[in-house]
């Protein structure tokens, strides 16, 4: 860091003669881009947070178990996120254009759901088959963190990105930080490593929620604008239902 920080410095002297640079104008660039700023930098942490409790708290085999069972189906968080980014332009310029969005989603979602719905149930076997017995502790935790897909099919924080309401996105991230760590040291201690991974399904959960709350009230705009509420509620039932289906298959 201090190596960068010396290079930018060296630039700007060099260029100071020929460029000057607006005080004001960068103040108001700092105070935009600040909250925005933290936003990454709490979401980006959580992952090394949730390990790191897992670390302080158990041995090192239930941590190999965690690290390995504690991961989302990166394909679904990359579309989800193209989704999200290709219309911060779009809704920037027209709020209402929220159809095509919704669409999209409509189409991702008889995809991504039906799929973590099948690897619901064959996780225990996946795990058990590739790493051995004892990683049937991983297909748990990963288990857990196939939930996070219904959350991150909610997408107010595009609308709050094109609102350039950076503000709310870093009190949200904030206060899911805050409960996923809360829950996290809660949990750990009665379900164990599948206590870490149900405190950051409903920390994500709670900061997609008061987006939506939030997005209603401050803008008006209503989730079935960029939801499909009907499909999404089908399958939300369809995968609480294997989830528990599984768990009492795996506990009993």
């Amino acid at each position: 860091i201090v190596t960068q920080v010396l290079k930018l410095s060296c630039v700007l002297f060099q260029i100071k003669p020929r460029v000057r640079l607006n005080v004001r104008e960068q103040r108001n660039w700092f105070l935009f881009t600040f909250p925005l700023m933290i936003h990454f930098i709490l979401g980006s942490t959580m992952d090394y947070m949730d390990g790191h409790i897992v670390a302080s708290f158990l041995d090192e085999s239930q941590f190999l178990f965690y690290r390995y069972g504690a991961r989302e189906l990166p394909f679904s968080l990359l579309l989800l996120n193209a989704i999200s980014a290709s219309f911060i332009p779009i809704l920037s310029k027209n709020i209402e254009e929220m159809t095509e969005m919704k669409n999209r989603i409509r189409r991702l979602m008889h995809f991504i759901f039906p799929l973590s719905i099948l690897l619901l149930f064959l996780s225990p076997l996946l795990f058990k088959g590739i790493y051995g017995e004892g990683f049937v502790l991983s297909a748990q935790v990963f288990n857990f963190y196939i939930l996070i897909i219904s959350s991150r099919v909610l997408l107010p924080h595009t609308i709050l990105y094109a609102k350039k309401n950076n503000k709310a996105l870093m009190v949200f991230s904030a206060i899911e930080f805050v409960i996923n760590l809360c829950l996290s040291l809660i949990l750990i201690r009665t379900m164990g490593i599948t206590g870490v991974a149900l405190g950051t399904v409903i920390a994500f959960l709670i900061n997609r929620v008061l987006s939506v709350v939030f997005v209603k009230q401050k803008y008006h705009i209503a989730l079935k604008n960029y939801l499909p509420v009907k499909e999404y509620a089908v399958y939300m039932i369809l995968m609480i239902f294997s989830f528990f289906a599984v768990q009492l298959y795996l506990n009993g």
